[in-house]
């Protein structure tokens, strides 16, 4: 019987659509032996070999504490082919790497200073999940042969579904980050950091300089910027862009920043993900691990819709819900698509909540860019890229998907205010508005920004005693008024 908490997700970027990824062995040629990683990936950067003196040609010793390997030889008597046969009876070390005589096998050997294999690439990496639904489902068709017998001719499989997805709470790890990706049809935006003296006028909320453009560097109504090198190290923060004109940004802030005269300091645009064409296709890989080589191998698996979840008092949660196109159950070492990889253990980072972890909220539905004003009590993102199956004969499981639009629904519960009132006026009008905000625990962060959205909900009511007033929306998030993406996420600069 199989454990739900021992199944493990692994996946890999695809190098094309429905195209397994095969990953680089680290290795290192030294004197006359090559040494190469019996897995492919990073890690495999981590395996050092040294040769240290002491011991008689014929008889070299071979010790393994963790990754690093050494090898006790007769300094320039042990030949190659001595070294090598000292190492292949040393389960522990070959359990690592292997190692092939690449020069002249007679040649004697020297001691060398320890060296790390290098240029692993290519491992699986593990995905966090509170539950998962990863299915290949066939389609089946009964015969409506006519038998004199009466018996039925039984049913045969005419297509083959390969869908599901997973459940997850939001933390700062690179696996979300990877699907996000296939989520948004994009790759993550990075731009350098921008060093120059700036002020700070917090009462103004401005970042101010005397010389260059913030415009020319890129910077945009809705960007998260990373500040850092500030002598007062509260101001060394993220703040997200509200107005930019070429010597001053306007922003939204965390509490505790203070004014800062001129000073030498640094900015930097985070890594920014946008609504994109691009195909982001993985290989998910479902192992039992209470099993012996259990596994279904999911290729070719796009995001297809994204779901996340801002509610005060609660964990920040989502899912993820990919189509592939195509499946293979695995019951023997060598038919796992990470046979031979490494896999990264799962992130360790806490979960974001929607409260204490927001430090701000920032939105236009006044006209201007106001901090923390509309009192949200829950906020919920749907992203549907609505994909078009492309089904071919001969073929059960569907060839590909086109991509659709980029659907992104939303729900806000507010709070009725002073501030939020336009609101009202907005819905008639269907005027959009923008809406930014950044989550952050100690783990690391992400920003959001919205540039247009639209909604629409009932007008304010009272529902009965003492109980507060609110307004239920629900929405679109629409492309920004001079083509900007429906929905932008930022990250830390990986």
């Amino acid at each position: 019987m199989s454990s739900s908490n021992l199944v493990r997700l692994a996946y890999k970027k695809e190098s094309s659509y429905g195209e397994l990824a095969v990953g680089v062995k680290a290795s290192r040629a030294i004197q006359e032996l090559t040494y190469t990683a019996v897995k492919r990936g990073t890690q495999g950067n981590s395996i050092t070999i040294a040769y240290t003196g002491g011991a008689t040609a014929g008889a070299e010793v071979v010790t393994v504490n963790g990754n690093a390997i050494s090898i006790q030889i007769e300094n320039g008597v042990s030949t190659a082919t001595q070294v090598k046969a000292a190492f292949d009876l040393v389960a522990a070390a070959t359990a690592l790497a292997t190692v092939a005589i690449t020069g002249t096998a007679s040649n004697a050997q020297e001691t060398a200073a320890a060296a790390a294999l290098q240029n692993g690439a290519g491992e699986y990496k593990t995905a966090r999940f509170t539950s998962e639904k990863y299915s290949g489902t066939p389609e089946t068709t009964e015969s409506a042969q006519i038998r004199t017998d009466r018996m039925s001719s039984g049913q045969v499989v005419t297509g083959l579904t390969v869908n599901g997805g997973h459940n997850f709470e939001l933390a700062k790890e690179l696996a979300l980050e990877d699907f996000l990706e296939s989520a948004m049809f994009n790759a993550w935006a990075t731009s350098s950091p921008v060093n120059a003296n700036f002020e700070i006028d917090i009462d103004t909320k401005k970042l101010i300089r005397g010389s260059g453009s913030f415009v020319d560097e890129g910077v945009k109504v809705g960007d998260f910027l990373i500040l850092s090198n500030f002598a007062t190290a509260a101001n060394n923060t993220i703040v997200m862009a509200t107005v930019v004109t070429a010597l001053e940004v306007t922003f939204a802030h965390p509490a505790g920043m203070v004014d800062a005269a001129s000073e030498a300091a640094t900015y930097q645009i985070a890594d920014k993900l946008v609504i994109g064409t691009t195909k982001k296709s993985l290989t998910i890989e479902k192992t039992f691990l209470d099993l012996t080589t259990k596994g279904i191998v999911y290729k070719g698996a796009l995001v297809s819709a994204m779901e996340l979840n801002f509610e005060y008092g609660s964990l920040v949660s989502g899912s993820f819900d990919t189509q592939a196109n195509d499946y293979d159950p695995a019951d023997a070492a060598n038919e796992f698509a990470s046979y031979e990889h490494y896999i990264t253990d799962p992130a360790t980072t806490n979960t974001l909540n929607g409260s204490v972890d927001m430090p701000f909220l920032a939105t236009n539905v006044s006209g201007s860019f106001v901090q923390d004003s509309m009192c949200i009590q829950s906020l919920k993102l749907n992203l549907n890229n609505n994909p078009t199956v492309q089904t071919c004969i001969g073929r059960a499981a569907p060839e590909n998907y086109s991509p659709g639009t980029a659907q992104i629904g939303v729900e806000l519960s507010s709070y009725l205010k002073d501030a939020n009132w336009d609101m009202l006026a907005r819905k008639l009008s269907q005027e959009a508005f923008a809406l930014g905000f950044l989550v952050k625990n100690t783990d690391g962060w992400y920003g959001f920004y919205l540039p247009a959205l639209q909604v629409s909900f009932d007008d304010p009511s009272s529902g009965g005693q003492n109980q507060d007033i609110s307004m239920e929306m629900t929405g679109t998030a629409k492309v920004g008024a001079n083509g900007e993406s429906a929905l932008a996420i930022y990250r830390l600069p990986a």
